[in-house]
């Protein structure tokens, strides 16, 4: 199903920026897209981002703070959107090949070992622990289950819209694939971007 239109591709409905400036991520996540960029891109990639950027947030992306630090969800925002307008012509849709890449990076280097016990219905139920320890003050929590499908419900927070349509999708999707899932798809149901009351959504797969 095609995603529902929205004014702005990348933040979304612009009377929730308020709330998404309340919301935070650690700085292990902007870590992470910079060496992404550094690898996709090169030295030559990270300074390009780094130059369409505040000197502030500038700062941020090339030296982030110690990886447990809390930092704006906005700023991790502002350096997406220098992303997807610096290397990725300007489609936020491309940013879940970041996403994707970033995923791996941080499964792999965290959860390997569990994620080779895993399943993707494993996995899934978890999620939410995973998801706690990189931002707030959300709760992202399964809310149901079928045969090789899960239904996911965050609260308690809004996240720029490119990062509930493409960034959660990629980021599930690359969990399910590395506990064995296969053609895993992830549809995005609900969004408060579309004015919906709560982010929900369905994750399948085989």
């Amino acid at each position: 199903m095609a995603l529902r239109s929205v004014v702005d591709p990348i933040w979304g409905d612009p009377t929730l920026r308020a709330e998404i400036a309340r919301a935070d991520v650690k700085a292990g996540v902007i870590d992470t897209r910079r060496q992404v960029i550094e690898k996709r891109y090169g030295a030559r990639g990270v300074e390009a981002v780094g130059a369409a950027l505040s000197a502030v947030d500038r700062a941020m992306f090339l030296s982030p703070p110690f990886v447990s630090a809390w930092v704006s969800l906005e700023t991790l925002g502002r350096i997406d959107e220098a992303i997807i307008r610096t290397h990725l012509g300007s489609d936020a849709s491309r940013i879940a090949g970041i996403a994707d890449d970033a995923a791996m990076y941080e499964l792999n280097a965290v959860y390997t070992f569990l994620l080779k016990l895993g399943s993707p219905e494993w996995v899934l139920k978890r999620i939410g622990t995973v998801f706690g320890s990189k931002a707030r003050p959300g709760v992202l929590r399964e809310t149901s289950t079928a045969s090789k499908q899960t239904w996911l419900e965050l609260s308690g927070m809004v996240m720029p819209y490119y990062y509930l349509a493409y960034v959660m999708p990629a980021w599930a999707t690359r969990a399910v694939s590395l506990t064995g899932g296969k053609d895993c798809r992830v549809e995005l149901l609900e969004c408060p971007h579309w004015g919906d009351a709560r982010t929900y959504w369905r994750v399948d797969w085989r």
